[in-house]
């Protein structure tokens, strides 16, 4: 029987994959837009909700955010495997393998919405929360922790990017329409804003299962495959994104839990923006990871995808960076309030300091493709680092900024130093971006 469905599966043609210039402009494209619903759906609960209670809602979304991002190591590792096993010609692999991981997060997702529904009270003392049901609803979002990532992970190894693309806007798109519902009813303002978060990425989730659902439907009939590899694969790629997580969002918490109400509130304003040189960055990182981890399947370089990758990252992250040092305190005056005006002043700063993550973003999203997992170890260290220093030494929100950034830029050189210079493939991007 296995005899038989492996002559099968070798003789399966993968889909033909559309071009790498093409798959990125759209995505990108997709990131613009659901960058912008995010913004506005930001802006909007800003002014909804005012300065204070602004910053609650940004710390439980920081939170959210550190827990569910990491789940991305999920769907980068997902779709590393289903383009790997469809670049061999292993189609029937490649449906196997989806439906079995679908029925493991389904039963993973259980336990772990206990101990988030448990951890209600004490994450609510210690972000200094007053909204019970505010930190209840961010709880409820683990359980599409696992369904989302591994659904979008699969559509993006069959390189199925159109459906990426949508389901990158979805969400936002949803949760603007839920805020602007409840905004007209909820007493519960953050409670409200954390519904329409949390209500947007559930019923994405059931989308992205109905797109599924033919190789789902097609796994369900394969026999069984071994998960242990991938299992013991994906254990460094958690590290990795639990640590450039923790990077771009942990300030957030820091700040919340040790400085004012309104310094918390114009934190996250000026994140909000910054941001931006992170989320439209990494998309990236949906390209790149299932084409590296199908040529090097194929026994192809792969320099030129990280030197372009890089390349692109810094591009716009400088743009935006100058952009923000000439009209960024206009740009929070008019979205905020005149009461954020303050974020203003670190808005620049903030921006080049996601420029440095977003290049380890992309540099640990390269070598964990390719199975190299050095790196990812030694972004959790930086976290660490990062947590104390940020603990202990700011007094404000400059200083924080600047920590930050000293922490972007000692990433970046201790790759340059313990893992390998970057320098031969911004050389073959280069080249291969001027044809």
């Amino acid at each position: 029987m296995l005899a038989t469905v492996r002559t099968r599966a070798t003789s399966t043609p993968g889909p033909t994959a559309p071009s790498g210039a093409f798959s990125s402009a759209l995505l990108a494209s997709a990131s613009v837009v659901a960058t912008g619903l995010n913004y506005l759906f930001l802006v909007a609960a800003g002014r909804l909700l005012g300065n204070e209670d602004y910053g609650e809602l940004a710390a439980l979304l920081g939170l959210l955010t550190v827990v569910l991002l990491p789940t991305g190591a999920v769907q980068l590792a997902v779709s590393r495997e289903v383009s790997r096993r469809l670049a061999l010609g292993e189609a029937d692999e490649a449906h196997a393998f989806t439906w079995a991981t679908l029925r493991l997060g389904l039963v993973v997702t259980v336990p772990l919405a206990v101990v988030a529904f448990a951890f209600v009270v004490p994450i609510r003392e210690l972000l200094n929360i007053d909204s019970t049901a505010a930190v209840t609803l961010a709880a409820a979002g683990v359980v599409v922790a696992l369904i989302l990532p591994i659904t979008i992970g699969v559509l993006q190894g069959y390189q199925r990017f159109p459906a990426t693309a949508a389901l990158y806007v979805l969400p936002f798109a949803l949760r603007l329409v839920l805020l602007a519902a409840v905004a007209v009813w909820a007493e519960n303002r953050v409670g409200g804003a954390m519904f329409a978060a949390v209500g947007g990425a559930l019923l994405s989730a059931g989308v992205a299962l109905w797109l599924v659902r033919g190789p789902m439907r097609l796994g369900a009939r394969m026999p069984r495959p071994d998960l242990r590899p991938f299992l013991h694969y994906l254990w460094p790629v958690v590290v990795g994104l639990i640590g450039i997580a923790l990077l771009t969002n942990g300030d957030i918490l820091v700040v919340k839990a040790r400085f004012s109400a309104d310094d918390a509130g114009d934190y996250a304003a000026a994140s909000a923006f910054a941001r931006v040189a992170f989320f439209l960055p990494a998309t990236v990182l949906a390209v790149l990871f299932p084409r590296t981890a199908a040529r090097q399947a194929r026994g192809e370089d792969t320099a030129d995808i990280l030197g372009r990758s890089l390349i692109v990252t810094a591009a716009f992250c400088a743009l935006l960076a100058g952009a923000f040092a000439l009209v960024g305190d206009t740009l929070v005056r008019l979205s905020f309030g005149a009461e954020f005006a303050d974020a203003g002043e670190i808005l620049p700063e903030l921006a080049v300091a996601m420029m440095f993550f977003s290049l380890a973003n992309v540099l640990v999203g390269f070598h964990l493709s390719r199975g190299e997992t050095r790196y990812a170890w030694i972004v959790a260290v930086a976290v660490v680092v990062q947590m104390v220093v940020l603990a202990t030494i700011p007094s404000s929100l400059e200083q924080v900024v600047w920590a930050d950034i000293l922490v972007g830029i000692a990433l970046l050189a201790a790759h340059e130093l313990l893992v390998g210079s970057s320098v031969p493939a911004l050389r073959a991007g280069l080249r291969r971006m001027r044809g």
